[in-house]
């Protein structure tokens, strides 16, 4: 049996016409980067689904102290109180309301997270110019949700503010 020799230009026996061997191990690997890239991506965005649907416990969250339950009235203004466990730009709004208590919604807007101010009657981001009511819903586009809430609870006179939970 003769051996047939071949340069890169040419095609072996049995391969399709006008690939080199070249050209295919240039295909399966770009085929195979291709995969691996996409399998990255599917992995990240497949575990921020799963962080989606199993957000963390109650019993997981940090709770921190931000100040006595003398601070919260009824019928009282809302107070910013700056936590630590959030970061560096971690804070909530807490307010007590007569119907539900006290809230603490999370201190950026649901626009685009600058942080919001209370304006005498509701809060306002002097980003773009959304308004939210006492309740935390909008009132004034362009923020599309209302304001985020986060984790507060009363223990033997002291109020605690957790993360992040709606």
């Amino acid at each position: 049996m003769a051996e047939h020799r071949h340069s890169g230009d040419e095609a072996p026996e049995g391969w399709p016409e006008g690939d080199t061997p070249q050209e295919i191990s240039r295909r399966r690997f770009m085929t195979m980067a291709i995969g691996f890239v996409g399998g990255l991506l599917a992995l990240a965005y497949g575990g921020l689904g799963l962080r989606f649907l199993w957000p963390a416990s109650q019993k997981s969250i940090q709770w921190e102290e931000v100040g006595t339950s003398d601070e919260f009235k009824v019928g009282g203004q809302p107070v910013l109180k700056v936590t630590h466990n959030q970061g560096s730009e971690g804070g909530a709004w807490i307010v007590r309301l007569k119907e539900e208590g006290l809230v603490a919604y999370d201190m950026h807007c649901t626009h685009l997270q600058c942080p919001y101010t209370w304006a005498g009657t509701s809060f306002a981001c002097p980003c773009h110019g959304s308004q939210f009511d006492i309740h935390g819903n909008v009132t004034h586009p362009p923020a599309p949700r209302p304001l985020r809430r986060r984790a507060i609870k009363e223990e033997n006179g002291k109020v605690y503010v957790g993360g992040i939970i709606s």
